[in-house]
């Protein structure tokens, strides 16, 4: 009959422990621009607060081998000072602030070619309603100037995707 008694303690203790949440965020869309053919990735100009960047990594879109081919990747070294970005503000492809090391240097983008961009944030202390990162998905375009064109894909909010044409 003892051992009945310890299993009964043991399941009875782990039944009655307290749960914790863990607290989770939620994706805001970032925002794809261009300038004479340079490319940036943005904060919303409409988002509440500024942010810190943790990492930014742009890969491409499609799986090739079940994976997707890295693109560009940079990360916040260990002791590096954070991006800060207000609303609106952006960071370019292929560019290296200080503080931060490249995982993967910049690759051309090819026109016709779709990819996937997202910057990871830094959240002190994240809750549900959290935004801890933006992320975006586009493809390149080639402009009558020469210049490459960055258009980014639309989701509507019944939760169709508007793919740009490129």
């Amino acid at each position: 009959m003892r051992p009945f008694i310890s299993v009964f303690f043991v399941a009875s203790s782990a039944l009655s422990s307290s749960v914790e949440a863990t607290p989770w965020g939620m994706p805001g869309e970032a925002v794809i621009d261009s300038d004479k053919g340079k490319m940036f990735i943005c904060i919303p100009k409409a988002a509440q607060n500024s942010v810190r960047i943790d990492s930014i990594w742009v890969s491409e879109k499609s799986l090739r081998e079940g994976r997707r081919k890295p693109m560009w990747e940079i990360e916040l070294a260990q002791n590096g000072t954070p991006i800060h970005l207000e609303p609106g503000g952006c960071v370019s492809y292929g560019f290296l602030p200080p503080g931060y090391h490249e995982q993967v240097a910049p690759k051309a983008l090819r026109p016709g070619d779709t990819y996937y961009a997202r910057m990871n944030l830094i959240v002190a202390n994240p809750v549900r309603h959290s935004i801890l990162f933006y992320d975006a998905v586009f493809c390149v375009g080639q402009q009558r100037e020469g210049f490459f064109n960055y258009r980014q894909y639309q989701y509507e909010p019944d939760g169709r995707t508007v793919k740009a044409a490129c």
